[in-house]
């Protein structure tokens, strides 16, 4: 799809910013306001199925969005505190991170209920994921990101497991509050189970 946009584009057939919406969106603005829960904080979205994840820190749920109506269809309790949010399109799973009990809930999008829980580093708050390789990162407050990759037993089955990466001289610590960067020069491989 993003390549016949691009062709698209070259070839003049859309200009960005000025015409007709596409697709019934509007070029810029706001096209609505969904009430969520309190405290939203981390959001994301499967462009799959064009449903919207909302992780509520003060609600300690993840409210779900039908992006073509923006309507909520469904809240998820989940752990304490739950900051970031990233959707695994290919597999349909979604990882919520928990800064209260230091996990990240995953979540399965068709049932829209938590498969699991998975211990990682302390408060873990921002998550993304590769959809190619199905592996997660979570940045955790100890200077640390955990990886969170997935093997597969007799069964089939994915389940999750935890290799962090700690830094062993960090010139800086990340701080989402004032946007700071970080900068780690030396990392410490270290393997964790998942609890």
């Amino acid at each position: 799809m993003r390549a016949s946009a691009c062709a698209a584009c070259a070839a003049g057939a859309v200009a960005l910013g000025a015409g007709p919406a596409s697709a019934g969106v509007p070029a810029t603005g706001v096209i609505a306001t969904v009430r969520v829960g309190t405290q939203p904080d981390g959001v994301g979205v499967d462009p799959a199925t064009n449903t919207i994840y909302v992780a509520n820190a003060l609600s300690n749920s993840v409210w779900v969005i039908n992006g073509a109506t923006n309507t909520v269809t469904a809240t998820i309790p989940v752990g304490p505190s739950p900051a970031g949010v990233a959707v695994n399109p290919a597999t349909g799973t979604i990882y919520v991170t928990n800064e209260g009990d230091h996990t990240v809930s995953l979540i399965n999008s068709a049932t829209n209920t938590v498969t699991a829980a998975i211990s990682v580093g302390n408060a873990p708050n921002g998550v993304a994921v590769n959809p190619a390789t199905s592996a997660g990162y979570v940045t955790n407050g100890g200077n640390s990101v955990s990886v969170l990759g997935a093997t597969t037993p007799a069964c089939g089955a994915h389940i999750p497991r935890v290799v962090q990466f700690v830094p062993v001289r960090p010139a800086m610590a990340y701080n989402r509050r004032s946007a700071t960067g970080s900068q780690f020069p030396e990392f410490l491989v270290r393997a964790a189970t998942a609890r």
